[in-house]
């Protein structure tokens, strides 16, 4: 049908219509749209590959070198990292280490302190006693009692810091599993708060001013949005805690340096006070020597440096009126300067000329007759040695000591005897009772004292035997 007849094809479409026609003898290609758009895309494609194999083959060297290179410096950044976070945990670790080597040397010292200062006070005690002040020297002290008893006196607190109260010690948490083995364990500070001693504050009254109304509102501000307590750092209650422990110390110490220096001004005065004693009893204080005693030790001397510190200074400042004040306890200790009986006595005949009782005539009276009923207590009127403890002819029951210093005293006519020979008596010590033994016409003492074996009047002695009576 000549309608249905197919119209020509245009020049353009006939030229990329893609077949084969042999033309005398020369054979042409034509191609479609579709052939030619694959073409453009797969040519540039594998030129592209080739290119690449290309640089692949010429450059593959270069390439793997830059690739391990890259690899290396990301390993060597990764291990500076390390290194770095390995620096600062031995950084935070060694400064736990510091503070808590600090901490335990500030306990460690302060251990050291306070046996110190229980020592001294068992010293002040000591000298204080044989001086003759007794607690009054060590009134002032504060001391923790071991029994744990409370005391008239403010008491010191006790050193361990590991203790928040009585017998409750102080808990201390496990630290988390990231942190160093080595890191210092934390004190809980609510614990160590309770125990912190407030300070005693009384402010003057000029320093007290009327705040401004902005510090009133930055104290608002402050109390309606409180930021984190000092306290609640577990080191720095601690340091707080350790610091007011120092101060009590201190405080414990300036107490211990007044009473040596008290200690001192009453042996000063004690010692001139003996001195005056022992010259109106006719003796010579210097010429006189204490009497021995059954003592001994291993020689340890006592630290009183005058370079030292102020407890040192003032002992060895006092050094010298103390020795020389126990030097004369112990020779008054050995002077009869007291009285053999109690109460009032009545001297029924003096020292020196008289007349016989028995015989009537004129006869030397070595003692002094002091009436008392039978049975009264004898004393010794001074330390010494019972040299004589018996019969001797007119004393009748008769008991002699010897006080060193060529000094001795007899007390006669005794109803009975309590001490034997060779026994070691102290003043007071009593010897036995009064009776009328031997050349006696009624129950008294014959009371006698002799230097060098040679009778001296006892009055002067017993003159002073109420100064005595106030300085034993």
């Amino acid at each position: 049908m000549p309608f249905l007849k197919r119209p020509p094809r245009k020049a353009s479409e006939a030229a990329h219509a893609a077949g084969a026609k042999r033309q005398g003898g020369a054979r042409s290609v034509s191609m479609g749209p579709l052939s030619v758009c694959l073409v453009a895309l797969v040519l540039p494609l594998g030129l592209l590959s080739g290119a690449g194999l290309l640089y692949w083959q010429v450059f593959r060297d270069d390439v793997l070198e830059a690739l391990l290179r890259r690899q290396a410096e990301m390993q060597y950044a990764y291990e500076d990292r390390l290194a770095a976070m390995r620096a600062h945990l031995d950084r935070v670790t060694s400064r736990q280490l510091l503070d808590q080597s600090t901490i335990e040397g500030r306990v460690h010292d302060l251990l050291s302190r306070q046996a110190q200062l229980e020592s001294r006070t068992a010293m002040i005690t000591a000298l204080a006693d044989q001086v003759g002040m007794g607690s009054d020297a060590t009134s002032t002290i504060p001391q923790t009692p071991a029994n744990g008893a409370a005391t008239a006196k403010p008491v010191a607190p006790r050193l361990n810091p590991l203790l928040s109260g009585p017998g409750e010690p102080l808990r201390r948490p496990a630290p988390p599993p990231a942190a160093s083995a080595y890191a210092a364990p934390e004190l809980e500070a609510p614990a160590l708060r309770e125990n912190i001693p407030a300070a005693p504050y009384s402010p003057r009254p000029e320093a007290i001013e009327k705040p401004r109304p902005e510090s009133v509102m930055e104290l608002r501000s402050s109390l309606d949005h409180p930021g984190p307590s000092p306290l609640s750092n577990p080191d720095v209650a601690a340091a707080v805690r350790l610091s007011a422990l120092g101060r009590g110390l201190d405080r414990i110490e300036r107490d211990q340096v007044q009473a040596v220096s008290r200690i001192g001004a009453a042996a000063k005065q004690k010692a001139g006070r003996l001195k005056s004693v022992i010259a109106e009893a006719g003796l010579s204080p210097d010429a006189l020597s204490p009497m021995g005693k059954a003592m001994g030790g291993p020689f340890m001397p006592l630290k009183a440096d005058p370079g030292g510190s102020l407890f040192e200074r003032e002992l060895s400042r006092i050094a010298a009126d103390y020795q020389a004040a126990s030097r004369l306890m112990q020779v008054v200790s050995a002077l009869p300067l007291r009285r053999p009986l109690a109460g009032r006595q009545e001297i029924t005949s003096g020292y020196g000329v008289r007349m016989d009782p028995f015989l009537g005539r004129m006869a030397l009276h070595a003692g002094l007759d002091m009436r008392e009923e039978t049975g009264a207590l004898v004393r010794a009127t001074a330390s010494g040695k019972v040299v004589s403890a018996g019969w001797s002819g007119g004393y009748g029951n008769m008991v002699e000591i010897e006080h060193g210093n060529d000094l001795s005293t007899r007390y006669g006519h005794l109803s009975m005897i309590n001490v034997a020979e060779g026994q070691s008596v102290s003043p007071g010590t009593i010897l036995g009772r009064v009776g009328s033994t031997g050349r006696s016409t009624g129950p008294h003492l014959h009371y006698e004292v002799r230097i060098d074996g040679e009778a001296v009047d006892p009055g002067r002695f017993l003159r002073v035997s109420d100064k005595v009576a106030g300085l034993d």
